[in-house]
């Protein structure tokens, strides 16, 4: 927030970087239960496993 003139600025920014990032987390998460549902947990591990990985990385 120190980086930006006004909150809502700050905000805005925030805003733009997590967009992608929240959408993928989606994303994943919806494509992750139909593998569960779909009894192709080992499919789901390896996705799992790469939204952990992707989630971690800042942003």
């Amino acid at each position: 927030m120190g980086r930006h003139e006004t909150v809502g600025e700050g905000l805005e920014a925030f805003t733009v970087r997590r967009r992608q990032r929240c959408r993928t987390l989606v994303e994943a998460s919806v494509a992750i239960a139909g593998l569960e549902q779909a009894q192709r947990h080992h499919d789901a591990y390896a996705l799992v496993d790469a939204c952990h990985q992707q989630m971690a990385e800042p942003a």
